[in-house]
């Protein structure tokens, strides 16, 4: 009681869950170590189709804005073009996504008009000039993205790469072993900070080995 660790915590459940016992509790907190660490304006929203139209977004709360579509470049609400003319970052929607407060894996919902014909929406993280991660690209005018940017945290409060990967396994595991449809690797939604750590972790057989395995 009060010194539960992300790891010791991730090995000990899944030994129990393949031990065909309860781990409802264990899950529970273990997902409760989670905590928003990519909540930087890196995260990317793309929208390709094959004409112009308007496609609106909502976030957590219900707050709308819509964006609309002429070619390859988007305009915002005010009529302006995005900060990107191509894409439109998470502050491009709220502040809120990308503060200090930023909430956990938020679901954003975007419907697109019926003159948009064809849409492709990417959903990406863009830590630097030269590295993208893309979390997932799907046709189709209503759709629904879960922003993966958890990690597990120490007891500090800050992300650990070694806890997130061992944590992020182990929850696989269970999820395999459980059919547990909360388990997958999009509810998880730990991957593209471990992508993206990954790059500095070239070095580290162990830590490329438990990555490649999720």
């Amino acid at each position: 009681s009060g010194g539960c660790k992300v790891k010791d915590t991730a090995l000990s459940t899944l030994a129990l869950a393949l031990a065909s016992q309860d781990v409802s509790q264990e899950v529970a907190w273990l997902n409760s170590a989670k905590i928003a660490g990519l909540k930087g304006d890196n995260w990317w929203i793309v929208i390709k189709a094959d004409s112009d139209g308007a496609c609106t977004f909502t976030i957590p709360g219900g707050q709308t804005r819509t964006f609309t579509l002429e070619g390859d470049k988007i305009r915002n609400p005010t009529g302006s073009y995005t900060s990107g003319q191509y894409y439109i970052k998470l502050s491009e929607l709220s502040p809120i996504l990308v503060g200090a407060s930023a909430p956990l894996n938020p679901k954003i919902s975007v419907s697109c008009d019926a003159s948009v014909l064809n849409p492709i929406v990417t959903l990406l993280y863009k830590p630097n000039v030269n590295t993208f991660f893309i979390q997932r690209s799907d046709s189709g005018a209503n759709l629904e993205l879960e922003i993966a940017n958890g990690c597990f945290k120490t007891g500090s409060g800050v992300c650990s790469y070694d806890d997130t990967a061992t944590a992020t396994w182990a929850l696989l595991e269970i999820c395999f072993a459980t059919s547990d449809p909360e388990l997958t690797l999009d509810k998880i939604g730990t991957h593209i900070y471990l992508e993206s750590e990954g790059i500095n972790k070239k070095n580290d057989p162990k830590a490329l080995g438990l990555l490649n395995r999720i």
